[in-house]
């Protein structure tokens, strides 16, 4: 009888911590990506919002400003509602590269993107508007305050590949590791296919 007893609780505890594990929902990246007001929308390719949980990719985006009106805005939050990222920081910074002109990399040189319970809150959107004056501009990721997590990076050129530097698959930003792309579309053919995702180390 005793054991018969001990084979029914042990089922009990299986499937209630089954059913906990269940409950505990994975971060979500989200983006934001669109056209600057009075912007010509073929320069941002798949516009919108965005989301992609722990471990998948976001949908890329196309980057191909150039001497057309306006660029492209873009800017990005973390939902955790179980708060499985802890006290995880994460930095964007976006600048002129060397040599650049900076009027080209609008907003803020640096944010932080939000990781809250509901995702709601967004990092200051950045204006991406490279074209044909001197340069490009710089995105770098940072993350601090945690080391089993990570921001992946993945860029490539969907025409003239001298526009897109830096970031191939695999390439992983974690702590004391940052990782930075760099966008210099101009009116060359096409411009830069980039997708970004959270990953468990």
């Amino acid at each position: 009888m005793k054991s018969h007893l001990t084979i029914i609780f042990l089922l009990i505890a299986t499937i209630s911590n089954a059913e906990e594990a269940k409950k505990i929902q994975p971060p979500i990246l989200h983006e934001y990506f669109n056209v600057s007001p009075n912007g010509d929308a073929t320069q941002c390719g798949n516009i919108g919002h965005h989301s992609a949980a722990l471990g998948e990719w976001l949908p890329q985006i196309i980057v191909d400003t150039d001497n057309k009106t306006g660029g492209c805005m873009q800017s990005f939050s973390i939902e955790d509602p179980d708060e499985i990222l802890g006290d995880m920081q994460i930095t964007l910074s976006w600048t002129a590269d060397k040599g650049g002109d900076p009027k080209q990399c609008g907003g803020p040189d640096s944010t932080i993107i939000p990781i809250t319970k509901n995702g709601q809150t967004t990092s200051q959107p950045i204006f991406l508007d490279m074209d044909n004056r001197r340069g490009g501009c710089n995105q770098k990721f940072v993350i601090e305050k945690n080391k089993n997590y990570g921001l992946e990076v993945y860029m490539e050129p969907n025409g003239d590949a001298s526009q897109c530097h830096g970031a191939t698959l695999g390439s992983v930003a974690k702590l004391n590791s940052p990782i930075t792309i760099g966008l210099d579309t101009d009116n060359k053919n096409g411009g830069c296919i980039v997708k970004y995702r959270l990953v468990k180390l």
